[in-house]
């Protein structure tokens, strides 16, 4: 049987818009490349840039991780109260935020162990609300198998992370204002 004319033909529908999943994978693959970067490029303007002794790196990579600890519980309870999309939107607007100015006071000559402290609180304050309502979401927009949806939702991610790490890595090629600027486009 032959083909029917063109006008004959059906017509294919468009392609559905993505699921909610994908669209949190993107956005967990997103967060996961943009807080590798962030870990090599920070450790790279306390090092390379400032030349920082060993103890303020310490100093430094503490202030990382001190918001997770004191902030975390209350993360997870904002994220039982209120809207996770929209909350993991604005974080994610608020890291690229904390990153663009960073990268303007460093474009500007104005770097300092300070200003890196500042930023690391504030990035860890954002992780520590960003994290549980992350993991809070997947479970609400995974369809069928749960597992299945956490696993895939952890290959992206780790994924993200390897790239992130290695694309931070470039910092000392490309300038760390334009590292810090293409960290804040990741977000």
């Amino acid at each position: 049987m032959a083909d029917p004319p063109f006008a004959a033909r059906a017509v294919a529908a468009p392609s559905p818009s993505p699921s909610p999943y994908a669209w949190f994978l993107g956005a967990a693959a997103s967060w996961a490349l943009a807080s590798s970067m962030s870990q090599v490029i920070f450790t790279w303007l306390v090092v390379g840039e400032l030349r920082a002794s060993a103890h303020r790196v310490g100093v430094a990579q503490m202030c990382l991780v001190l918001p997770m600890l004191g902030l975390l519980l209350f993360g997870g309870a904002l994220a039982d109260r209120i809207e996770l999309r929209r909350l993991l939107g604005w974080l994610h607007v608020a890291a690229a935020a904390n990153a663009a100015a960073l990268a303007a006071a460093l474009a500007g000559g104005g770097l300092s162990f300070g200003a890196l402290v500042a930023f690391a609180l504030a990035w860890g304050t954002i992780q520590a609300l960003a994290q549980p309502a992350r993991d809070a979401l997947v479970s609400r927009v995974a369809t069928g198998d749960l597992l299945r949806a956490i696993a895939g939702a952890t290959l992206v991610q780790f994924s993200a992370a390897a790239a992130g790490s290695r694309l931070g890595g470039l910092a000392e090629a490309v300038g760390s204002a334009a590292a810090l600027a293409g960290l804040a486009g990741v977000l």
